[in-house]
């Protein structure tokens, strides 16, 4: 996946596994993700992209009360990655998010965004982005949504794009096509929007870091 990215000129990956609060504890996950690592990283090129570590948070209960969150960001950087359930989203979801948004040393990206559209989110998101919290959409929305992906980030409703890849076969990454989708819808200032976000949320994070 990495030497696939790195074709499509990828420069920067951020690596996001899973975390399930009701499976594992935040040192169990943490000690998990550096072995990982530790085994990954021998075997990198020098002209690998960057890779950063974080995690996707599926969310839970009581996700605004948990003692650090902040861990689970993307390194080098205030983006906490949260999945949200598919579902109709209750008042205790949405105001457990807003919480977790006033922290100063987090900003709440949610994954995915496309999935949770069918269950009438719509008033909650929106919410959302008057807070602050950014939205996610994952690549493949483009390839099979185009329409409605091309129009949401027209409105300044999408924010990042990840490729959510998993693997070489069912879930390949494919930035590549996705951006030759919003290339040929006129989305080119949009795109530079986008890595113009990118670099001032890296800047962001660099400067409270000292």
């Amino acid at each position: 996946m990495i030497g696939e990215l790195s074709r499509q000129g990828v420069s920067g990956i951020a690596a996001t596994p899973h975390f399930y609060a009701n499976q594992s504890s935040p040192e169990h996950f943490l000690a998990k993700r550096k072995t990982a690592w530790d085994q990954l990283r021998p075997h990198l090129l020098a002209e690998t992209p960057e890779i950063r570590l974080g995690a996707e948070i599926q969310y839970f209960e009581g996700l605004h009360r948990y003692c650090g969150l902040e861990q689970f960001c993307i390194e080098g950087t205030k983006l906490l990655l949260i999945e949200m359930p598919q579902c109709t989203w209750t008042t205790r979801m949405v105001s457990t998010i807003l919480e977790v948004s006033t922290r100063e040393d987090i900003v709440v990206l949610l994954a995915h965004i496309e999935r949770y559209l069918p269950y009438r989110n719509e008033r909650s998101i929106k919410a959302f982005r008057e807070r602050g919290v950014l939205m996610q959409a994952s690549t493949s929305f483009f390839l099979t949504r185009r329409w409605t992906a091309m129009r949401m980030l027209r409105k300044g409703q999408i924010h990042l794009l990840g490729t959510d890849a998993h693997n070489m076969d069912t879930r390949r990454p494919n930035l590549e096509q996705a951006l030759d989708t919003i290339y040929r819808k006129r989305g080119t200032l949009l795109l530079q929007k986008m890595a113009e976000r990118e670099v001032m949320l890296l800047d962001e994070a660099k400067n409270n870091l000292g």
